[in-house]
């Protein structure tokens, strides 16, 4: 009798180690084992990291359909000395960072959707961490282009969420999709124990928006001080080398305008804004229209939302964003 209990005690303790609470921690696990192997291997960023330069030449969708194509290059001495520049016929963007400060230089008083896109694009490491409220939902396997992948579904919140998929063999990220974006990651190269992609390519809604190709990534020995100093006319804020993301804490639904309706108009309005310390939004700007009622009724909603800023270090920090209001219109 005394061996049938022990026997059955055994059994319901090997029933509870696989209950779902059991196998949800489980999975969180395994999901945040693959999301920091994959940032470690890909994170030429980190604390201690060796100086290095890196180019890339981008070709980026503009707003007419075509494509246009510029340079991108980051000279990195440490996490508190950088610069950064993106050139495309039209637009010119300097950031210097030194200490905890940034210098920021542009010729248009905003960012580009285009230029947003590609800066999207560029931060492979903002997708390789879950923020506080994201969780892992599942994990799978899948054939793609001939190799094994593992795939991990995060709920960002109750309505979203993204995938990313890692290669099985290097534990390197290959893909992340989003309901709305979708990045590809492919011809890998090793640099420095690391393994880095010289291909990104972004997807807006299934159309490609953004190009991107490293064309080399070396030491950086002996590099010019002066291209450090702060380039005549740029405007100073508090820097952050890896900020916690700004969110959004009061929103208002647009209305969808009655005579857009009627005459059939949809569309995206996407808004370009930065996010102040307070979490108001300052310096709105349209970046991408979907004719003028529409325009009219989601730069009327957005100015109304509030936030919580970036943070950095317990401290609130500036942060730009684009803010896209779509406007559907669906039949029976």
């Amino acid at each position: 009798m005394r061996r049938s209990l022990v026997l059955l005690v055994t059994f319901l303790l090997a029933l509870a180690s696989h209950s779902p609470a059991a196998e949800k921690k489980d999975k969180q696990a395994e999901g945040l084992a693959l999301i920091e192997r994959a940032r470690e291997l890909s994170d030429i960023r980190a604390p201690g990291s060796p100086p290095f330069r890196l180019e890339a030449k981008v070709e980026v969708l503009g707003p007419n359909g075509s494509w246009i194509d510029g340079t991108y290059s980051l000279l990195r001495l440490s996490s508190e000395k950088s610069r950064e520049e993106i050139n495309l016929p039209g637009y010119r963007e300097v950031r210097v960072a030194t200490g905890d400060k940034v210098w920021q230089v542009r010729n248009v008083r905003y960012m580009p959707l285009h230029v947003f896109q590609l800066r999207e694009a560029l931060q492979v490491q903002s997708r390789l961490k879950l923020e506080p409220k994201e969780t892992i939902k599942k994990i799978r396997e899948r054939r793609h282009k001939g190799s094994s992948e593992k795939c991990t579904t995060v709920k960002v919140n109750e309505w979203t969420e993204r995938e990313l998929c890692f290669d099985e063999a290097t534990g390197a990220i290959v893909s992340e999709k989003s309901w709305k974006m979708a990045y590809e990651y492919s011809d890998f190269l090793e640099w420095r124990g690391k393994v880095l992609p010289r291909s990104v390519r972004a997807r807006e809604e299934g159309q490609e928006v953004v190009r991107v190709k490293t064309v080399e990534i070396i030491d950086a020995e002996a590099p010019d001080l002066s291209q450090f100093e702060p380039p005549p006319g740029a405007a100073i804020k508090q820097g952050c080398d890896n900020p916690e993301p700004a969110e959004a804490t009061e929103t208002q639904e647009p209305v969808y305008p009655d005579r857009a309706k009627r005459a059939g108009v949809s569309g995206i309005v996407s808004i370009y804004a930065v996010i102040g310390l307070d979490g108001t939004l300052h310096n709105p700007t349209l970046v991408r229209t979907a004719g003028p009622d529409l325009d009219s009724s989601a730069m009327s909603a957005v100015s109304r939302w509030r936030y919580r800023p970036a943070m950095c270090g317990g401290k609130p920090v500036e942060s730009e964003t684009v803010i896209d209001v779509g406007y559907r219109l669906y039949y029976p």
